[in-house]
């Protein structure tokens, strides 16, 4: 399969991904991780085998990244991959050239988990789960265990549709004018002025099943539940830390899949992120408020024509002169 690509195999950078290489800092390493718990324990060596087999499969994500005069591109990579035992501190920095290789992403694994961590200018969530998901498959295959069929299991040996590869941004971009907007300063959590790469992670375990219904109880998806909770707890650290003269809007930026919506199956960056807010200058807002203000807009930015706009906006500012 051929990749979309410039002179000398330059690729350029998705439109969602040009901003990571630039801002990226090992306080701010824009990594993000994924994992699967199995009921057996992980062979390192079957692992690495499973991620072998399956990059012929994921061509587009066999890169590595490069800084050129004006911005950073990527180029084909096939350097040795490796597996690597897991850490206490997720999602740490990644040095495009030491850090794993040269690769942008790294496996990790324990004793029954199999973890994918990936810097954001590759893609987005939901071509990691892919990716994880294909590679468990491969490793179950590989340990004699058939795993059925998924739209998110990709196959070694399967043929490489040519839109997995492509900008998706850049196609469905439209020109418009007059789609910048600006919104008022919202309030920043600030826990200290202390910058570190050792990202702490609480975690905890609750059944899907019980989310779904305290949703569905209360007319709202779980993402909009999720959303509702962030919300209304800045909301009362805001409350705890500063006068009601003071007080800022509590905003939250919910990232959206839009694949689905513009029917693309590109598997590199095509996510959007819809801010969803409240504003406790006009008074405190109770959880069933916040939940119905979600819902609004979160829906109704949710749809073609919104997310076209903001498109537009972001791929009319990369294409600037000046701006590049």
């Amino acid at each position: 399969m051929k990749i979309s690509r410039g002179p000398e195999d330059f690729i350029p950078l998705d439109n969602a991904a040009i901003i990571y290489p630039t801002t990226v800092a090992r306080y701010n390493s824009h990594m993000f991780r994924i994992s699967m718990d199995l009921n057996l324990k992980v062979v390192p060596e079957r692992l690495l085998t499973a991620l072998e087999n399956l990059m012929e499969r994921f061509p587009y994500y066999a890169v590595s990244l490069h800084q050129g005069f004006f911005w950073y591109y990527l180029t084909p990579h096939h350097k040795p991959l490796s597996v690597y035992p897991d850490r206490l501190y997720p999602c740490a920095y990644l040095h495009r050239k030491r850090g794993a290789n040269g690769y942008l992403f790294k496996v990790f694994y324990s004793d029954s988990q199999i973890a994918l961590e990936v810097f954001h200018a590759l893609t987005d969530g939901t071509g990691g789960l892919v990716f994880l998901k294909s590679l468990v498959a491969e490793y179950l295959r590989l340990s004699g265990i058939e795993v059925g069929e998924d739209p998110q299991i990709f196959r070694p040996g399967d043929p490489v549709p040519p839109e997995e590869s492509t900008d998706a941004f850049q196609r469905f971009y439209r020109p418009l004018k007059s789609v910048f907007s600006v919104e008022s300063q919202a309030y920043h959590y600030n826990e200290g002025d202390e910058y570190t790469d050792q990202l702490q992670a609480i975690s905890a375990r609750v059944k899907v099943v019980d989310v779904k219904e305290r949703s569905a109880a209360l007319g709202v998806t779980i993402t909009e539940y999720f959303v509702a909770q962030l919300l209304d707890t800045f909301q009362k650290i805001q409350e705890q830390m500063k006068k009601p003269k003071d007080y800022q809007p509590v905003r939250i930026s919910v990232p959206v899949n839009i694949r689905k919506v513009f029917n693309s199956n590109s598997m590199r960056n095509f996510t959007l992120f819809v801010v969803i807010g409240i504003d406790p200058r006009l008074g405190r807002y109770s959880f069933s408020e916040i939940l119905q203000q979600v819902k609004f807009q979160l829906r109704s930015e949710v749809n073609a024509k919104s997310l076209s706009r903001q498109i537009s906006r972001n791929v009319a500012g990369g294409r600037h002169v000046l701006i590049r």
